[in-house]
């Protein structure tokens, strides 16, 4: 169980951070960047720095030799893990220079979001390809990607709108459309991945049926999960229509994390290597 919190913990940081990294690329295309919110992103891309990095030092406790993590990175075009590692590596880079470039008001800062944005989804995706080229049928039909690349996208539009909400201007107003929709996408894709899973695992002989009976015993922590995401989506919509930011905003992005998070614990706790 202790394992289980450890990488449920890490995936989340991480997954957030490159989650938030992407939206505030996308801000950057539909608000633009101007003296006005400049501060906005500078605060955006120090917190996706501050996921990331905790997410790098729990990753380190995954590890039986850390110091000998760099020599994973020679495993690159064999190896999901050194792929992981390496566009990590990048990411972080790459999103605290875009913040510090923000906050010092030097050129460049553009060229940098686009690649933490990029070599963002690329970690994430090799991250998810761990899973998925693994024993644990479990883990396949496509539910590492969903999992994965959906927490990363829900995370990342709930938290980068505690930033970016206001309904006084047009541009702000289309973002948080933007936003919205990819949340919506995000929790549909998840929830329907469990209706396919379900039917795959049952075909997967003993690892596959085992699985299933676990996931089965987990209804009660999967419908948690599936409320507080409904619940953090439906705040959203309400504070679009009601014109008005405040303290919901955090609820919305509490719930939503909360969500991920509980789904993420199902996700390694069902989890059955073939052959066992």
């Amino acid at each position: 169980m202790e394992g289980i919190f450890s990488l449920t913990a890490y995936s989340i940081l991480a997954q957030a951070g490159v989650g938030m990294s992407v939206m505030l690329f996308i801000a950057g295309k539909v608000i633009g960047l101007k003296e006005e919110n400049r501060k906005q992103y500078v605060q955006g891309y120090a917190m996706a720095t501050l996921l990331t990095a905790a997410a790098m030092l729990l990753s380190m406790t995954h590890l039986g030799m850390p110091l000998r993590a760099p020599n994973a990175i020679l495993n690159i075009a064999s190896s999901w893990l050194s792929r992981e590692i390496f566009f990590n590596g990048m990411f972080f880079g790459c999103v605290a220079l875009t913040a510090f470039l923000l906050y010092k008001k030097k050129p460049g800062a553009g060229l940098l979001s686009a690649l933490a944005a990029i070599s963002g989804i690329l970690c994430i995706f090799s991250q998810a390809s761990i899973y998925a080229n693994t024993v644990m049928p479990a883990w396949g039909h496509g539910h590492a990607y969903v999992t994965f690349l959906g927490a990363m996208i829900a995370m990342g539009c709930v938290l980068s709108g505690i930033f970016f909400y206001r309904h006084d201007e047009e541009a702000y107003r289309k973002f948080f459309i933007i936003g919205g929709s990819l949340l919506i996408v995000s929790i549909l894709a998840q929830a329907g991945i469990y209706a396919y899973l379900a039917g795959g695992l049952a075909l997967m002989g003993p690892a596959g049926t085992k699985s299933l009976l676990l996931l089965q015993g987990k209804n009660m922590l999967l419908t948690a999960s599936f409320l507080f995401l409904t619940i953090g989506l439906l705040t959203c919509i309400c504070q679009y229509h009601r014109r008005k930011a405040g303290a919901a905003l955090y609820l919305m992005a509490a719930l939503i994390v909360l969500g991920e998070v509980l789904n993420r614990m199902i996700f390694y706790g069902i989890g059955v290597p073939m052959g066992l």
